[in-house]
């Protein structure tokens, strides 16, 4: 063993870590109980969180006292299966230590483990390595910024051994119910083979006493009737109900009790006393007693036929996850690259061995590995089954790739930027997983009943059976005949009861020894008759109803039910979530949601695409004097040199709609912060002429506005006949060839000499009051254009805060920036004035959300950066943009993996929908069990009704499956699209988006036709069929930027 010097660094929170184990053998709510209460009394575990539904403990542990090994030990030793499945911190920080197994084959002796360690230490970034010659098996610490498994499997193969990652043990929660669906279908199989037989004889011979036909005892005391029924209940007995038998045995050894507590007592109690009434009865050559053989088969049968059902309905619940796991590539294709980056060398990998910065190769049709960033080639991207964006998703060199997305048209070589449990998908794996592990509180509170349940149950059979002995000798009429007639040789006789001078039970014992059989209550018990009971007709009777209404309250009783009311919804809503893009983090916070009545939205990046855009361009001289193609080659070649997030903006819409990848030439740049720039450009020639090329500026001539590339284009020669100075376009032939360009504020046009004009500045307000950046741009002197760049709102923005409106909910919108646009931006997508919050630093967001809670509001929070984190924390339930920063999807309750404001309804809807789904399971679980136990008891016995054993234990299988089917039906949750929530009440209110200066032409009626969809108005048109009209130009304006948005 060789440490490394340096190897000293402790991280904090080092002494408390988690554990996941996979549990089997649980049954029910009590073995829950069961194991958090023993598990939490171990030294060492902090908490301990088990769930009855993904089979699953999660302990908190402290590693310097007990290990992963010992907690799973102590798990076995309270009578259930337990392996590990994995450790991590609880601590999320940037690791600076990781752990890995290889196994080596080819050491002879220690002198190559000395080899293999000494070899290895020398690696940069190995902290400590470990050989076990016995085992064949190296255990590896090291730095991952600096070395990785793979640089290690290397060293040990260049020193001539054969190395290999261990194999694999994962935990298979599918496997685990294909496991249990097969024992218990076993189990059933042994029940039904005998129990159908059980159940004719029994009703056979029930028909044959209905007739009045009474068969002798084969032998003193035995009757075909019950030598039947023992022959078929034993085998069921023994295989059928083996299952129970060895789960009842280990619960009661930890003095627990569970489900299976109830199913062994009932059927080991029928059994028992059967046949120690059938051996006394032979013994002392009496008649063939009434007994309870046929309670075991049925019971067992109908109990293990819904334990099969269940299970398999159960393993319904976990298929979003195992579809989440199934999507993980297996291998990858790693590349060796030169200088040049040309490909020199390839080779097939596994998985594992994949490591940050590796460079890979992803073939058509493949799954993308790990998630990277494109280095070269184009193609287009399956990403739907990791986001749920129905269309492939075009890649280019520097777009960012999902890990388990399909590659689909062509080759990319992407570098490696997360792997492992870095991934994405792992990520949204292990949150799947926590929230399905994480308990609701509803379900602390119906396992915290489970915990009594049982003893409850236990406590009411015996009092059952001790009522019903004291009312059947105090009021004899109470037990009717014809509730007895149910069960064949159980009758006796149908002789009345003679109340007086009965023989006493000591008498009847007596007489039977004497061989005296079958005497009259007013006979000498010493008179010789031909048969004799144990017991007179009507103490049987009693007898017979009390324990037969005691094991049906036992066989109906249903801790499962409870048990499974909430684990089953919570698996099932959250697996459908994160098959939708939606991560909910839990129980929690489904039922908060239910509760939220105020929903807060972040500005910046939540309800805007975060990132400056292009709104309008606004040309102030003629066409003939400069078109629009010469004032964004002109603009875009100025732009091009700055690195302002406004320049950003011009030059990227400037390169789409000129379609360029370069700009012309840019000299004598100067930019003055907080004003604009200047600069000469020339050399724009060749873009204009290919931008002409594409005949896009037909549309100019025939009408004064226009749409590029989705932004208002006006054309507004307000400086036709004012223009100072040298006009930019003289005539083609004098065209010049360097023109002087400034772009800025009205200061810095005044600066340099030029007017600003009261129309132009009009102009710049308009858009200045929408919270937009309006600069102008002159060109040799004259004010010719203006561009207005904003932080556009989303296309799905004012459909998503309407609809959470129509919901009930009081929308609210929380910024830093200004009061003017963030009012601006709350008009456009419908949230009121007084629910505005502008100028609000970071440190006070959470303070915001905190005074709405003090109003008993439940308040839920929208947003996606670093400074919505406190907020998103503070609210009762955070709910994070996918988009955003790691730390504000880390505070969040609930993560849409999608950058779509429609998840936020969509979260919404699925959350209320199951936590209904929750409280009906709850309410039919506790319903179920406050009429059926009384029914069973014999409560209603007045009235005419009671159940036998066999119908409790169908009922109690029928109620458990009932529940896990009730859970199931969330799967019929569909994702609203914008076309469901668009109703005509919604396109109807479009009008409020519509442009003031369009509205203002649509009420003259004198917009004229143009191209790009805008619709032609005449003056004598009706302004409700033009707003209509206006209405769907906006909704197919919105369609085209939601999928431009989706694909971006």
């Amino acid at each position: 063993m060789i440490e490394m010097e340096n190897f000293t660094r402790q991280a904090d929170g080092s002494d408390r870590k988690e554990l996941d184990i996979a549990i089997g053998g649980m049954t029910c709510a009590s073995c829950v109980n069961s194991i958090e209460g023993g598990m939490k009394k171990v030294e060492g575990i902090y908490n301990a969180s088990v769930t009855l539904t993904t089979g699953r403990g999660r302990f908190v542990f402290n590693p310097k006292l007990i290990t992963p090994e010992k907690i799973a030990e102590e798990v076995e030793d309270m009578g259930f299966d337990a392996s590990v499945i994995g450790e991590h911190q609880t601590y999320s920080m940037e690791r600076t230590e990781e752990s890995a197994d290889l196994m080596i084959s080819g050491m002879t002796c220690s002198s190559c483990v000395h080899t293999i360690e000494s070899a290895v230490a020398e690696l940069p970034g190995l902290l400590s390595v470990s050989v076990a010659l016995s085992l064949s098996k190296g255990h590896f610490k090291f730095d991952p910024n600096k070395t990785n498994i793979r640089k290690i499997k290397e060293a040990i193969e260049d020193l001539g051994f054969e190395v290999t990652l261990p194999s694999k043990v994962n935990f298979d929660h599918q496997k685990e119910h294909r496991e249990a669906i097969r024992k218990w279908l076993h189990s059933f199989l042994w029940s039904l083979i005998f129990g159908v037989p059980c159940m004719t004889i029994m009703m056979v011979f029930m028909s044959r006493h209905s007739r009045k036909i009474h068969d002798e005892d084969l032998i003193p005391g035995l009757s075909l009737e019950n030598l039947l029924l023992f022959l078929t209940s034993t085998p069921v007995l023994i295989f059928g109900g083996r299952l129970f038998f060895i789960q009842a045995y280990k619960a009661l050894k930890h003095r627990a009790a569970n489900m299976d507590v109830l199913i062994a007592l009932a059927t080991s109690i029928s059994y028992a006393y059967s046949l120690a009434m059938v051996i006394i009865a032979m013994s002392l050559r009496l008649k063939s007693p009434m007994v309870f053989f046929d309670t075991p088969p049925m019971l067992l049968m109908f109990i293990s036929l819904g334990r099969w059902l269940e299970h398999k309905a159960k393993s319904k619940t976990s298929e979003a996850l195992a579809k989440l796991r199934s999507y993980q590539a297996v291998e990858a294709i790693l590349c060796e690259m030169d200088k040049n980056g040309l490909i020199t060398s390839e080779q097939s990998i596994e998985i594992e061995m994949v490591q940050r910065s590796d460079i890979l190769k992803v073939l058509p049709g493949a799954k993308i590995p790990v998630d990277g960033i494109v280095v070269s080639g184009l193609s287009s991207v399956d990403e739907a089954l990791i986001t749920g964006e129905a269309m492939p998703v075009p890649k280019h060199p520097g777009d960012v790739v999902i890990g388990g997305s399909i590659n689909q048209t062509g080759v990319l070589i992407l570098r490696a930027t997360h792997v492992g449990q870095d991934t994405a998908l792992a990520q949204i794996a292990r949150l799947v997983e926590e929230a399905q592990t994480n308990k609701a509180p509803i379900q602390k509170y119906a396992d915290k009943i489970a915990g009594y349940f049982v003893p409850m149950i236990i406590s009411v059979s015996m009092i059952t059976v001790i009522a019903w002995i004291i009312v059947g000798y105090v009021n004899p009429k109470a037990i009717d005949d014809s509730m007895m007639a149910d069960h064949g040789t159980f009758m006796g006789t149908k002789s009345p009861v003679v109340t007086h001078h009965p023989m006493t039970q000591a008498d009847r014992i007596h007489a039977a020894m004497m061989g005296v059989h079958n005497t009259s209550t007013n006979e000498d018990p010493h008179t010789k008759h031909p048969s004799g009971t144990l017991m007179e007709s009507m103490d049987e009777k009693i007898f017979e109803f009390a324990f037969r209404c005691a094991l049906s309250v036992l066989a109906i009783a249903c801790p499962c039910a409870l048990g499974l009311a909430t684990p089953t919804a919570v698996m099932v809503g959250t697996g459908i979530g994160a098959l939708n893009g939606i991560l909910i983090k839990g129980g929690e916070p489904l039922e908060i949601v239910e509760t939220i009545k105020t929903i807060v939205f972040d500005k910046t990046g939540t309800l805007t695409k975060g990132k400056p855009q292009m709104t309008k361009v606004c040309l102030f001289v003629d066409h003939s004097l400069c078109s629009i193609g010469k004032l964004l080659a002109l603009v875009g070649t100025a732009e091009g040199s700055s690195e302002h997030p406004i320049a950003v903006a011009i030059t990227s819409f400037v390169k789409d709609t000129l379609e360029i990848e370069t700009f012309a030439t840019c000299s004598e740049f100067i930019a003055a912060v907080g004003y604009g720039l200047t600069c000469k450009v020339s050399g724009i020639e060749p873009l204009i002429d290919r931008y002409e090329e594409k005949d896009r500026l037909k549309i100019s001539i025939a009408s004064p506005d226009m749409t590029l590339s989705g932004v208002v284009v006006e054309r507004l020669p307000l400086l036709e006949n004012r223009s100072r100075g040298p006009s930019p376009v003289d005539s083609p032939a004098q065209a010049p060839q360097v023109y002087t360009v400034l772009v800025g504020n009205r200061d810095w046009m005044r600066q340099n000499g030029m007017d600003v004009s009261e129309d132009v500045d009009q102009k710049m307000m308009e858009q200045e009051r929408k919270g937009h950046t309006a600069v102008l741009v002159a060109i040799d002197g004259v004010v010719t254009g203006m561009l207005a760049v904003a932080d556009a709102v989303k296309p799905e923005a004012r459909l998503a805060v309407y609809t959470l409106q129509k919901m009930g909910l009081d929308v609210f919108m929380l910024t830093g920036d200004n009061r003017r646009t963030a009012e601006a931006i709350a008009a456009e997508v419908g949230i009121k004035k007084n629910r505005i919050q502008a100028e609000v630093l970071p440190s006070q967001k959470a303070e915001k959300i905190k005074r709405l809670q003090r109003k008993d509001r439940k308040v839920a929070m929208v947003g996606d950066g670093i400074n919505d984190t406190p907020a998103l924390a503070q609210a009762d339930v955070g709910i994070a943009i996918g988009s955003g920063t790691d730390v504000a999807v880390e505070a969040a309750q609930i993560v849409l993996i999608s950058n779509d404001l429609i998840d936020v309804v969509a979260a919404l809807l699925l959350s209320k929908k199951t936590v209904r789904r929750i409280r009906i399971n709850f309410m039919f679980a506790i319903i179920y069990n406050l009429i059926g136990i009384p029914i069973a008891a014999g409560a209603l016995r007045p009235l005419g009704l009671a159940i036998d054993p066999w119908m409790g234990a169908a009922a109690m299988a029928l109620s458990s499956v009932s529940v896990v089917t009730s859970s199931l039906m969330l799967k019929t949750f569909r994702k609203p699209t914008r076309r469901d929530l668009e109703t005509s009440e919604y396109l109807n209110s479009l009008d409020s988006r519509i442009d003031p200066d369009a509205d203002s032409d649509l009420r003259s009626g004198s917009m004229s036709p143009i191209s790009d969809g805008v619709i032609e108005f005449e003056g004598d048109d009706s302004l409700a069929r033009r707003l209509r009209d206006m209405a769907r130009r906006n909704r197919s304006h919105m369609e085209k930027d939601y999928r431009a948005v989706t694909i971006a």
